[in-house]
């Protein structure tokens, strides 16, 4: 017997709730735990990729985000220069959206705390689950996007 992945799961739930969004009944939500896993974003030109970790005790971390991906409404195209590492909490604000709410910075060797946040949106497309953040305006169509994987790693000091 072939068990379903995280991803198809996730993707078959995000499927069910377009399909009874546009004919007219209630979203399916996406239970939590299917949110949490391993996520690695789409590559950019250059091959760079940023992994986000999402945590059942509603934790995450973050490696190598682009600038400004958690503030993504200051600009159009995520800055892979200026590349940050994150930790702090995520919850559900509704059932296609989750906050990241970060507490802790990483750049350059020096810890910060801050308090920055925004919210990923909860999708998906022919590739399977999606988590994604709108860059700029969403009427721009670009987006950062994390796919689930097993691939990628996360650590961050202690």
């Amino acid at each position: 017997m072939v068990r379903p992945t995280r991803s198809r799961l996730l993707a078959a739930a995000v499927v069910v709730a377009v399909i009874a969004t546009l004919s007219g009944c209630a979203p399916v939500v996406v239970p939590d735990r299917l949110l949490a896993g391993t996520w690695q974003s789409d590559p950019d030109p250059d091959g760079h990729r940023a992994v986000l970790v999402v945590g059942r005790d509603h934790s995450f971390r973050a490696c190598g985000v682009p600038d400004p991906v958690l503030q993504a409404a200051l600009g159009d195209v995520a800055d892979w220069d200026h590349r940050v590492d994150l930790r702090g909490h995520w919850t559900r604000s509704e059932d296609d959206k989750v906050d990241m709410d970060a507490n802790t910075l990483y750049q350059a060797g020096l810890r910060r705390t801050v308090g920055i946040g925004d919210e990923l949106y909860i999708g998906g497309d022919f590739g399977g689950a999606t988590l994604y953040q709108y860059l700029g305006d969403p009427d721009s169509g670009h987006r950062f996007t994390f796919r689930p994987t097993r691939s990628a790693t996360c650590t961050l000091p202690s």
